[in-house]
């Protein structure tokens, strides 16, 4: 390729003077070469391009084959630290590729889409720019622009907003106004105390109310009304010293963390790491990514209609020993009743009473005769907020916005429940009553071969995973879904060494099962693998 541009730098200014001397014609010959030179010069400045493409395309296939996407990790420190952090991050995040970066610029090698890259992590901690190059610098926050306009997640720390480092776009992108400075800690450490908001936040449920991180300095920042600062510096009313900011932005996620600071020597919240910073960083990827951190270091498991051992499925005794015994969540059904009560009950008919047709006072007392108290959705999540998860199935069309509007009136965050269905309408209503919650499409009831394939389904009624029966998780069902960022569930599982196999399965996020007991045990023996 240098041939070629050597050739063109050579040829043409000597070409060029001939011409001008009146001393060569235009003829075939000439064409030809200037034909040849010129096709060298396109070659080598689109050799970069090609190489690039070329790597993207390589990692979106490696991406694809293993099923595990990407979180991007740079840290301005060196690199034996940057792998202690690293090494203590993916222990939260078994079923994904954490990948350390060099430089920021290296994020312009990969494919910056959601189904590749979950999250990206930025941590300056010294005023480091992401390039002393200007041009690159634009580069790569149009490249994070564009990754988080499309839905992306980014974690940025500590200096990246400062003034010095000129990320311009950031700054705009999480919602400060103005950097005020920096006030040091002479070695005493930060005090993080929670805020009204963060309490309600998922970042915020996912950690202690109060902790101290030896952070070296408190940057003062002035945020936008939007932007909800998590956590603040213990004690003090300003509202300028929040010490986790977080904001939606467009369709994606940011947060700023005021740890890892570089004075004299590197902040040790960082530098060793300590297991408080550890868990912010875990928290706020989790958020940023829509991803689950399986804190238990495998998917979840969940009660399939509640403890079923402990009481009759769908009751408020089979609920409360899911509770007692701590699932990850509970899987339940809802249907209506024909004054508007939603009543959660798996099969159309109390008795011989059909659900649909039936006040539900008749409904209650044809459920006591058979010794099945009849459970509402509204007791449930009463009974559920913040001490448990729930999945719960629409077993029919048309009442989508009135479980939205009985979810947002309890305050059930949106990270606390997730919304299934086999029939796609119900899906797609349910997504445009609540953006936010995250839905699911349920496969298993149609021929196999249907099911096997069921992306076009997924993507028209808007599904964000697929909750798929257990015979369909086989020649590389879950590798394909997830690839295309489309995570799986399981259901319903009872066998221990299946469940063992599928806690194993990069791309599987939970699984459903009748034996409690069983799954919890399993989920323990994979997560101490």
């Amino acid at each position: 390729m240098t041939s070629a541009l050597l050739c063109v730098l050579i040829a043409v200014p000597h070409w060029l003077g001939e011409f001008l001397a009146g001393t060569r014609e235009l003829g075939p010959k000439v064409l030809a070469e200037i034909i040849v030179a010129g096709g060298g010069a396109v070659i080598f400045w689109t050799e970069e391009h090609i190489k690039s493409h070329w790597r993207k395309a390589r990692i979106r296939f490696k991406c694809w084959l293993s099923g595990r996407r990407h979180i991007l990790l740079w840290i301005d420190a060196d690199i034996a630290t940057v792998r202690r952090v690293a090494n203590r991050v993916k222990k939260n995040f078994p079923f994904v590729r954490l990948q350390v970066l060099n430089a920021p610029s290296e994020i312009l090698l990969y494919p910056m889409k959601r189904s590749v890259v979950e999250a990206v992590v930025f941590i300056s901690t010294d005023v480091t720019k992401l390039s002393s190059d200007d041009e690159v610098r634009e580069q790569i926050e149009e490249e994070l622009k564009r990754y988080v306009l499309d839905g992306g997640g980014l974690v940025a720390g500590h200096d990246l907003i400062y003034r010095r480092t000129r990320s311009k776009y950031l700054c705009k992108a999480l919602g400060e106004i103005r950097a005020h400075g920096w006030y040091s800690m002479d070695n005493t450490p930060v005090r993080y105390e929670k805020t009204a908001a963060g309490k309600l936040h998922p970042i915020g449920r996912r950690l202690p109310d109060n902790f101290s991180l030896d952070d070296g300095e408190v940057l003062s920042v002035e945020w936008l009304p939007e932007v909800e600062v998590i956590f603040q510096q213990a004690g003090e009313a300003n509202p300028v010293r929040g010490l986790v900011a977080a904001r939606q932005f467009e369709d994606g996620r940011i947060v700023w963390l005021n740890s890892c600071d570089h004075g004299v020597e590197l902040s040790p919240s960082i530098n060793l790491p300590s297991a408080e910073f550890i868990a912010l960083l875990a928290a706020s990827i989790e958020w940023v990514a829509r991803a689950k951190q399986f804190a238990t270091g495998a998917p979840l498991i969940g009660a399939h209609r509640g403890a079923t051992g402990f009481g009759p499925e769908n009751t408020m005794t089979a609920f409360h020993a899911a509770i007692a015994l701590k699932a990850d969540f509970i899987e339940t059904d809802i249907r209506r009743t024909a004054d508007g009560i939603l009543v959660l009950h798996h099969d159309p008919e109390v008795g011989s009473l059909k659900i649909c047709d039936t006040p539900f006072a008749a409904l209650e007392a044809a459920a006591l005769t058979l010794k099945r108290p009849l459970a509402k959705l509204e007791d449930l999540l009463e009974l559920a907020r913040g001490k448990i998860n729930l999945d719960l199935e629409l077993k029919e069309a048309g009442y989508e916005s009135a479980i939205a509007d009985m979810l947002r009136a309890h305050q059930i965050d949106t990270e606390s429940f997730v919304i299934t269905s086999f029939l796609e309408s119900a899906v797609q209503r349910f997504k445009e009553s609540y953006r936010e919650a995250r839905c699911g499409l349920l496969i298993g009831d149609r021929s196999w071969w249907k099911d096997f394939f069921p992306e076009i389904r997924i993507r028209r009624c808007g599904a964000d995973f697929v909750a798929a029966k257990d015979s369909l998780v086989k020649l590389g069902f879950v590798r394909r879904l997830t690839a295309q960022k489309f995570p799986v569930w399981v259901w319903t599982v009872n066998d221990p060494f299946r469940i063992a196999k599928l806690l194993r399965m990069p791309g599987v996020e939970a699984v459903i099962t009748d034996s409690l007991y069983i799954g919890q045990n399993e989920q323990a023996r994979a997560r101490n693998d």
